[in-house]
């Protein structure tokens, strides 16, 4: 099975925003939309993911998830 990072993001995002970080969702939704290749794109969801770790932190399972996500990129990228 493919993993999809790109909808695993975007679902991210629309958590983050219900639970109010309408930033976070923003900048995941503009690193999907705004990137140009599959490397990019990742990298950017990355970097996003990597400096709302703090943000995230009282969210488990939003922070799990996001976690996860990281884990994935990481392996994919390496």
């Amino acid at each position: 099975m493919v993993r999809d990072y790109y909808a695993e993001a975007t679902a991210i995002a629309e958590s983050a925003a219900s639970v109010g970080l309408h930033d976070l969702s923003r900048r995941l939704q503009d690193a999907i939309g705004e990137g140009f290749t599959s490397t990019d794109i990742l990298m950017r969801i990355r970097s996003v993911l990597m400096a709302s770790a703090t943000s995230l932190s009282p969210y488990s399972d939003l922070h799990a998830r996001s976690q996860a996500l990281l884990n994935g990129i990481d392996e994919a990228l390496g």
